[in-house]
C-alpha cells in the first residue's frame, strides 16, 4: 500500500500580500532558500513519494519539482478542496495521502 504527500501549493498568497508581502509567499527567500524549497526538501527526507499542485504561473515552484523530478498537478485553485482533490486525483494509485501546506517549511519528516 503506498501513502504519499500531496504538497498544496496552489493558493493565491493574498493575506501575505495584503499585510504587505511581495510576490507569491512560497518563492520568498527564507533561510537561503524559498518556502516552497524548504518544504518540498522536508516532504522529500520523509522518504515518501511527493506529488505537488500548484499554479501555472508559479514557475519558480515547477522549477524546484522539477529539479526534483518531483511530479507537479497544474490548478489555478479556487481554494485548498479543490488542490487536495487535484492531488488525489493525480495519485489514485495511492491507498492513503499526507496533505502538506506548501507554506509550512518546519514541519520535519519525523
Amino acid at each position: 500500500m503506498t501513502t504519499g504527500i500531496v504538497i498544496a501549493a496552489a493558493g493565491r498568497g493574498e493575506r501575505f500580500t495584503q499585510a504587505g508581502g511581495a510576490g507569491n509567499k512560497l518563492n520568498a527567500v527564507l533561510q537561503g532558500s524559498t518556502v516552497f524549497e524548504q518544504t518540498l526538501r522536508q516532504a522529500l527526507a520523509s522518504g515518501l513519494p511527493v506529488q505537488v499542485v500548484t499554479r501555472p504561473e508559479n514557475l519558480p515552484v515547477q522549477r524546484a519539482c522539477a529539479a526534483h523530478q518531483v511530479p507537479v498537478t497544474l490548478l489555478a485553485s479556487g481554494g485548498l478542496g479543490e488542490s487536495i482533490a487535484a492531488g488525489v486525483a493525480a495519485t489514485s494509485g495511492w491507498h492513503g495521502w499526507l496533505i502538506h501546506l506548501a507554506d509550512m517549511p518546519f514541519v520535519t519528516p519525523a
